[in-house]
């Protein structure tokens, strides 16, 4: 689950959304994601 909400996020982002945009469609919190992303770059 976590791998498919990184991909998601991931697309997400290349269109120009916010993580705070992103973080509730991918059902995550944002500062979650914002480690999940951090921690993988």
């Amino acid at each position: 689950r976590q791998k498919e909400a990184l991909l998601v996020a991931r697309r997400l982002l290349a269109t120009g959304m916010t993580l705070e945009e992103i973080a509730p469609i991918v059902d995550f919190p944002l500062a979650e994601l914002q480690a999940l992303l951090a921690r993988e770059d």
